[in-house]
């Protein structure tokens, strides 16, 4: 067996983490700082199609059915990424991330009703540790000052947003290359905030280093995200991510000063655990999902 792909696939799922841990951390203090969730994301995607630019050279254009496919990938990227944003701006960033690291549960229940995988025992108890964790987490919480209970509807919207760009990215990457899927979804989403620009608050220039930043980060987590589904599969993938968490809530709740009692510590353990517990296995007769590597 050759385990190259693999070893391969760790690279790129650790770049991914690199760039996409950090950013609930960087909008959450951009907040603090009095700029807008608008603000960050409109110009986040201006500087990433900017970073995507130079790779167009020599790039096949997409024919009109990949290009219906990258502009409905670049939507349900935007909004995705939009609704973390504002759930940060809502909710404290450590229970934003607990939150979001569910999404994993989700995509391997649309990918069993999808029949491409079959959920394994353990499935159900780990979803049973995931439901009593999040309670734990949120319980505790839910009577701060600094909960606004929409920020709860962000986080769905993230989730399910999540879902679908997972598992359309993961179609895509058997009619194109995971690094084209990526500059054309960037320079889409650069074209989609260049046109909202004119229409959000009037920016200063102290915010371009922060946006820079942020811009990088997503490019970053992107490309590390998609190489990483084009080798193991979108369920996979979302799991190994799940390794990240722990130490980014733990990262935010220091950095923002958000206290963190033993009870929502081990509903952060419960949560982490569950995910890891609940998988999945590819269904032997699908020879495109063999072929990703989707297997658990």
């Amino acid at each position: 067996m050759d385990l190259r792909p693999e070893k391969n696939a760790i690279f790129w799922v650790t770049l991914a983490l690199l760039g996409s841990s950090i950013e609930p951390l960087i909008v959450k203090y951009g907040l603090g700082q009095g700029y807008l969730s608008s603000q960050l994301i409109v110009l986040k995607l201006v500087v990433g199609g900017f970073c995507f630019l130079p790779f167009l050279y020599k790039k096949p254009i997409p024919n009109r059915k990949e290009l219906k496919k990258l502009v409905l990938i670049s939507i349900l990227a935007v909004i995705t990424n939009y609704s973390i944003f504002l759930a940060v701006e809502c909710l404290p960033v450590s229970l934003v991330i607990t939150l979001i690291s569910t999404t994993p549960i989700f995509i391997a229940i649309a990918h069993t009703i999808q029949g491409r995988v079959v959920l394994k025992k353990k499935f159900w108890p780990g979803l049973a540790l995931v439901i009593i964790g999040i309670t734990l987490c949120v319980a505790f919480k839910i009577d701060q000052p600094n909960i606004r209970l929409i920020g709860f509807v962000f986080i769905t919207l993230s989730i399910l947003g999540s879902v679908l760009y997972r598992s359309k990215v993961d179609e895509l990457c058997h009619e194109m290359k995971p690094f084209r899927i990526s500059t054309y979804i960037f320079i889409i989403n650069g074209i989609f905030a260049l046109v909202a620009l004119p229409f959000i608050t009037p920016i200063t220039l102290s915010i371009i280093p922060l946006v820079s930043w942020l811009g990088l980060a997503g490019a970053t987590a992107n490309v590390g995200f998609i190489y990483a589904i084009s080798i193991l599969g979108a369920t996979r993938t979302s799991v190994i991510t799940l390794l990240q968490r722990p130490l980014v809530i733990v990262m935010g709740a220091l950095i923002y000063n958000e206290s963190l009692t033993f009870i929502q510590l081990l509903g952060i353990a419960l949560v982490a655990i569950g995910i890891w517990l609940a998988k999945t296995e590819k269904k032997l007769l699908d020879v495109s999902l063999t072929s990703q590597g989707d297997t658990l």
